[in-house]
């Protein structure tokens, strides 16, 4: 057993706490660790500066001197803090201090969309359709602005205390002009939510974004993912050369809100809604039908000043797993190979064509 003595090194954590307060002390007053994964740390922290309660994200000692992570880590801080939105998570502040690579953003309190559906299960059809809305509105908004987010998931969506939602972890957006780049027929991403031109890295638009959030909009219906499979990769399989199940197989679902969720998973993009304008569209339309009143939770509401990072989450309760690829430790950031790409070369990337001036 080690020695706990006074000669002894504090825990890993604190230790870098105390460094982190060192080198960003003058600008942060740290609290507390609120949220760690294999790729980043986030604290909660009072700006000194501005009197503000922000949260931190630092790139985890691991990474931080590997090139693949720095850019990931940068272009995830640069590419989100160009977007302003009130349903996507705010971007105050980035920088590289002592080999310590961190961005300040803005924190809510609340949980992630997966937590929440962890705790409730599936949610009613109107529930589901305010929540969607908003999440639409702010991937319009980054599509006309060249934006894809690339790894749309219910664990990228947070909730704040009055349910009103929130897009983050722009880690691997693609956009236009970005240095950041993967190898053809390589894909980034969380398997058991990509779109299939993702999978087969076949050339992306907005409409890969749309897909995802199909199967997070089918989740919420059904507490289930559309591809059942023994893992993440034989799910990808799947969606590659079959149509889902209809979501009210699975749990009672209306044909209104079933056909906007089938017409999101079509294999082929050019059958899918033309952009997320158009999906929000569909789901006004739902809400005024079915509830008389359009959605509650617009992309315009004010919004809380806080944020909170969930912490790491159980278990997913369907076969496929939630959790991205795993990065190996201490080895280069690289993306992963889900499916070989086909013979034909892949079309070149857009945006989504906007469907007038952005605001």
């Amino acid at each position: 057993m080690a020695e706990t003595g006074t000669g002894a090194p504090p825990p890993r954590s604190d230790y870098r706490l105390e460094h982190l307060r060192k080198v960003l002390g003058d600008r942060y007053a740290f609290d507390k660790l609120i949220g760690r994964g294999g790729f980043a740390a986030v604290y909660r922290v009072r700006n000194l500066r501005l009197e503000r309660v922000e949260a931190l994200k630092v790139l985890n000692d691991d990474h931080s001197g590997e090139k693949e992570f720095s850019e990931r880590f940068t272009n995830e801080a640069r590419v989100a803090a160009a977007l302003d939105h009130p349903s996507i998570v705010k971007i105050y502040d980035f920088g590289e201090v002592s080999g310590i690579f961190w961005y300040s953003m803005q924190l809510i309190e609340g949980s992630t969309l997966a937590d929440r559906m962890d705790l409730t299960g599936p949610m009613d059809e109107a529930a589901a359709a305010r929540i969607a809305v908003p999440v639409l509105d702010a991937l319009d908004y980054s599509h006309r602005r060249g934006v894809i987010h690339r790894d749309i998931k219910p664990d990228n969506i947070i909730l704040d205390e009055k349910g009103r939602p929130y897009l983050m972890d722009f880690g691997i957006a693609k956009s236009t002009g970005s240095a950041l780049k993967t190898q053809t027929g390589f894909v980034l991403g969380t398997p058991a939510y990509v779109s299939p031109e993702q999978a087969t890295g076949t050339g992306l638009d907005g409409r890969a974004d749309l897909y995802s959030f199909g199967i997070t909009l089918y989740e919420m219906l059904t507490g289930k993912l559309p591809f059942e499979a023994a893992d993440g990769l034989q799910a990808v399989l799947k969606r590659l050369t079959t149509d889902p199940e209809p979501p009210s197989r699975k749990r009672p679902v209306g044909r209104e809100m079933e056909s906007i969720v089938m017409k999101a998973l079509a294999r082929q993009r050019e059958s899918r809604f033309s952009s997320a304008l158009e999906m929000r569209a569909s789901l006004e339309a739902f809400l005024a039908r079915t509830t008389g009143s359009g959605p509650a939770l617009l992309s315009g509401t004010s919004v809380s000043q806080e944020t909170i990072v969930a912490a790491e989450r159980p278990p997913s309760r369907a076969g496929e797993a939630r959790e991205p690829t795993p990065e190996p430790a201490h080895t280069p950031f690289s993306p992963t190979l889900l499916v070989p790409p086909p013979a034909v070369p892949a079309p070149v990337e857009a945006p989504v064509a906007p469907a007038g001036p952005p605001p």
